[in-house]
């Protein structure tokens, strides 16, 4: 939701204009059903409905804003719609290595992907399994088609909060933690590898490096949504201001034949290239007791002071850090946002174009002709034509008859009352 007001200003005037129609509220019954049949399209958990568009559903005279839809619309995909999916939606068998197959972070084969290890940098990029695993850039594709298409028939309601949809999964790639599996050694829990059985240790080592990887992401998740809550204000304007100039999305940024996949793809790709920086800033700035055991956010176990975090004067050299190497993780996300809600309302936007230049060009025959009609009749264009009384026939006086001259010079009869009046 805090990315919308900066993707907004960066799109063409068209597409905000789309944006600010308005469209009635649907039913919080028919929003269930039609979100039910979107589930099993779309792959989806039927059970975990996001919450309502309107909070007085379809009152009469309830409008929403299509704008506040993409607004409201980005957050859905965190409420439980990839939770607990059956087996068919993960036919990879990803969740295992990454959050696992039930819970909140079941989630995570869905928002997360990681490359595989690049043999130029094993280090920075080493990963299990080695081989590129989450599906977060195919999901953008596939929710941003969907969402076209909807927005293509005028079903601007659900066509816009599925590219809200599509936009979440492009944003959580910026976020390091979700395109590298471990941002920092340091907060790897290597030592329990030293353990026999060695399965043990490598099974202990996994699970306590997922839980500390997990508290970090999610302590560098929280910070920065508060941060950029601040509005003009908040530290990383300079790159949610100009994501263009200062986005890293190479080549397929301004690509002819570029895709909402591709540019999740280039995120991801720059997010990777940002992690260390980030993993290291993250731990230097919340510091290590979010490794201790027991600390586990994500299941409500532990917590940060987020409101000191912000002010102490001590962290300002550790804050500014951070900030620094998360300004163009948002930049990146910001930009590729863009750029598929561009994507997605370009084919309406060409027919609404078409159709007012069509409008615009009657309207200009109208009145040629008009001005062509008016010439020929010795009138200016838009007079109305003027009805003239028909003249008088005049007849030369018979100065041989009385009755005639009589006639001529009497006075008219007064007129006769009408009944009806």
């Amino acid at each position: 939701m805090a990315f919308v007001p900066w993707i907004f200003q960066g799109l063409s005037p068209e597409a905000q204009k789309f944006l600010e129609k308005r469209v009635y509220a649907p039913c919080t019954e028919d929003e269930k059903i039609r979100y039910e049949n979107l589930a099993d399209e779309l792959g989806l958990n039927a059970r975990k409905a996001p919450k309502p568009m309107h909070p007085d559903g379809c009152m009469q005279g309830s409008e929403l804003v299509l704008r506040a839809i993409l607004s409201q619309g980005s957050d859905d995909p965190d409420c439980g719609m990839d939770q607990d999916l059956p087996e068919k939606f993960d036919p990879k068998n990803q969740r295992k290595m990454m959050g696992g197959v039930k819970g909140p972070n079941s989630q995570g084969f869905r928002h997360m992907y990681f490359g595989g290890i690049d043999i130029k940098r094993p280090i920075k990029t080493f990963q299990i399994p080695t081989g590129a695993v989450g599906e977060a850039p195919t999901r953008a594709q596939i929710m941003a088609e969907k969402a076209k298409s909807l927005i293509d028939k005028g079903d601007l309601t659900w066509g816009i909060r599925t590219l809200a949809w599509s936009l979440h999964y492009i944003e959580d790639l910026a976020q390091p933690y979700h395109s590298t599996q471990v941002p920092d050694f340091g907060m790897t829990a290597l030592g329990k590898l030293f353990q026999w059985p060695p399965s043990k240790g490598f099974e202990e080592m996994v699970s306590e490096t997922s839980r500390m990887i997990s508290n970090y992401h999610y302590g560098f998740e929280a910070y920065t949504s508060i941060r950029m809550q601040e509005g003009l204000t908040n530290p990383y304007i300079s790159c949610l201001d100009q994501p263009r100039n200062q986005s890293r999305l190479g080549p397929n940024a301004t690509s002819a034949v570029a895709t909402p996949e591709m540019w999740a793809h280039a995120v991801a790709a720059s997010s990777r290239d940002l992690a260390a920086d980030i993993g290291a800033a993250s731990l230097d700035f919340f510091g290590k007791d979010l490794m201790k055991p027991g600390v586990d956010i994500a299941n409500k176990k532990g917590s940060l002071n987020y409101r000191e975090l912000v002010t102490r004067p001590d962290l300002t050299d550790k804050r500014n850090r951070l900030h620094q190497a998360s300004c163009v993780a948002l930049a990146n996300a910001t930009h590729a946002a863009m750029l598929t809600v561009e994507w997605a309302l370009k084919s309406i936007l060409e027919k609404e174009a078409a159709a007012a230049k069509a409008a615009a060009e009657a309207a200009e025959k109208k009145a040629a002709a008009e001005a062509e009609a008016a010439a020929k009749g010795g009138t200016k264009p838009g007079d109305k034509k003027k009805i003239q009384a028909p003249a008088a026939s005049v007849t030369a006086p018979d100065h041989g008859a009385d009755a005639a001259t009589d006639s001529a010079t009497a006075p008219p009869e007064p007129a006769t009352p009408n009944d009806h009046d």
